[in-house]
């Protein structure tokens, strides 16, 4: 059984947004060589990553996640020094972190441009402008602003405060670094690591790609729609990776369901799906007509949680899901109704296929069953 999380792209999700999606080392260097191609990497970018990439990662300190994150950041142009070694074993400070953390939210040349007023001293001179820039948005930590230690190391708590301050959330008001954990798995983000371990520089790259995946603060929009929406990633990009995923994850299953169940888990990052197609998982046989030598299989859901929605947007995404699996309009139209009065509703097209809609307590089901052949 293969599933899927945000994330949010990662997907994360995604936990990393479609970077934990490509499997081998051949899988990874084939990615890399089309991204080359496509003029997503440099020739010096692809020689790195395939140095990078020619080791037995399983016996890294970070193991094989992290690399697959900077494949994602250097296409979206969002990985500074990408024409360099990666380090990912390496502890950051607290002035490098800040650095690598402010290309998720503007672009490097944008706030070179910059003259920024702040209070601190003895930044590296490579990291400045990112520090004030990341003081004068009031995106650090109040643990670092009040103890400014640009050579000191950053802690995990501190590193996912940036995070979340950056999608849109205020520390004090929604949350304080005692407690910011409870956000945190509300937003499904990783737990910090076990014990005392040092915040290295692939753990960074790790929550980089998951907070692509996650919505903003009172938004459907996830992080990764908002830089696509400014302009600081190019939508093409995007377009290019998911592409890239889809293809990997969904080899042998290409079809409306799996197109459809990919379009929105990548949207929304409270939208989750199962594929039981694929794998080590059985196969159910679960609808069969009378004296017909035909069975519908399970083939998967889409998981819509509905606690982190309005009603009413909860009912457009059903709306909006059946009709992309091309379901007549006034069928839809019934079958919300019949969601809104009894909890549940269908829709069978003979021999071909059957949508089984649930709305439970905290969430909304959407089952397909498909022709066995």
């Amino acid at each position: 059984m293969k599933t899927l999380k945000l994330p949010l792209i990662t997907f994360y999700i995604l936990a990393m947004l479609f970077s934990n999606l490509f499997g081998s080392k051949k899988d990874d260097l084939e990615s890399a060589e089309e991204a080359a191609k496509a003029g997503y990497l440099t020739k010096k970018e692809l020689k790195i990553f395939k140095s990078e990439r020619d080791v037995d990662l399983l016996k890294k300190p970070y193991g094989d996640i992290p690399l697959r994150g900077v494949y994602n950041l250097m296409v979206y142009d969002l990985y500074p020094n990408s024409e360099e070694p990666y380090h990912l074993e390496k502890e950051i400070s607290v002035a490098e972190a800040i650095w690598f953390a402010m290309h998720l939210r503007e672009k490097a040349d944008e706030i070179e441009k910059g003259n920024y007023q702040h209070p601190f001293r003895d930044i590296p001179e490579e990291y400045e402008k990112y520090v004030g820039y990341a003081y004068e948005n009031e995106l650090l930590p109040k643990s670092i602003s009040n103890n400014f230690v640009p050579d000191g190391n950053i802690t995990f708590v501190q590193y996912e405060i940036i995070m979340l301050k950056m999608l849109g959330y205020v520390e004090g008001t929604d949350f304080t670094e005692e407690n910011v954990r409870t956000l945190a798995r509300e937003k499904d983000f990783d737990p910090p690591p076990l014990g005392k371990k040092a915040f290295i520089k692939a753990k960074a790259v790790e929550m980089a790609n998951y907070t692509l995946g996650v919505s903003m603060k009172e938004s459907h929009t996830i992080y990764l729609d908002y830089l696509i929406s400014k302009n600081i990633i190019p939508a093409k990009a995007e377009k290019f990776i998911s592409d890239q995923a889809y293809k990997r994850y969904t080899w042998d299953t290409r079809d409306n369901f799996s197109e459809v169940y990919w379009k929105y888990q990548r949207k929304y990052d409270f939208v989750r799906f199962l594929d039981c197609r694929n794998g080590p998982a059985p196969i159910h046989p679960a609808v069969s007509w009378p004296n017909k030598n035909v069975t519908l299989d399970y083939a998967g859901y889409i998981k819509i949680k509905e606690s982190v929605l309005e009603e009413k947007f909860m009912y457009k995404l059903v709306r909006d899901i059946l009709s992309d699996l091309n379901v007549d309009k006034k069928k839809i139209d019934k079958m919300i109704s019949k969601l809104k009065s009894d909890g549940k509703a269908d829709h069978i097209d003979y021999y071909t296929r059957m949508i089984d809609i649930k709305k439970k307590r905290n969430y909304v089901t959407i089952d397909m069953y498909l022709e066995n052949k």
